[in-house]
């Protein structure tokens, strides 16, 4: 649920991340219990640009169905992995007593 205390600390980590500081980003989220979602994609770079080289040749020779099939399986070649992370911040360790000197 969105709360005035969430959108700032949204506000505050887009800011951290603009500087590249990830890391304050993801603590400021933590301390604002927000949901993140992190996704990548994954494309197999020399693979994709050999298939959308082809397409683009076949796009000039006027065989577009053959360069729509090639983008396909370009398009088939992008694997995406998803972590759904909760932010709530660490607990602070409780002290143990110190044993009683006899």
């Amino acid at each position: 649920m969105a709360t005035p205390t969430k959108a700032a600390a949204v506000s505050d980590a887009n800011k951290s991340l603009e500087k590249g500081d990830r890391k304050a980003a993801i603590e400021r989220l933590k301390l604002a219990d927000v949901d993140m979602n992190f996704v990548l994609a994954v494309v197999p770079l020399n693979q994709t640009t050999t298939d959308v080289d082809q397409a683009a040749s076949l796009v000039g020779q006027g065989k577009y169905y053959e360069a729509n099939a090639m983008l396909k399986k370009v398009e088939d070649g992008v694997r995406f992995d998803m972590v759904d992370v909760v932010g709530l911040p660490n607990k602070a360790a409780t002290a143990t007593p110190a044993a009683t000197q006899k």
